[in-house]
């Protein structure tokens, strides 16, 4: 199952820069996400891993958006852990099977 990122800032707020029709098929390590994979980065020491990522969208916070803006797509917000945190939750919630 996949989302959009225009759904996960409609249901967790967040700046989404780019396209709200991307789709996310899996939340992932920043080290190992592929295209359809959503990461975050939440601090400066880590702004080498923004450029060389291949995830197709990345959790940022406002110090880091430029640089994950001319990457590609990314939400920022004030606290990316918190955000990735609940983003955790409410994905399991919508890609449960139904009847759980």
């Amino acid at each position: 199952m996949s989302t959009t990122l225009g759904s996960v800032v409609k249901a967790l707020g967040g700046v989404l820069l780019g396209d709200e029709s991307a789709v996310i098929t899996r939340l992932a390590p920043l080290g190992s996400a592929l295209s359809t994979e959503i990461a975050f980065v939440a601090q400066a020491r880590y702004v080498n891993q923004i450029t060389s990522t291949r995830a197709g969208a990345l959790i940022v916070p406002v110090e880091l958006q430029a640089v994950a803006s001319e990457r590609g797509a990314c939400i920022v917000t004030d606290d990316p852990y918190l955000y990735f945190a609940r983003l955790t939750q409410w994905w399991r919630l919508q890609h449960a099977p139904h009847g759980q």
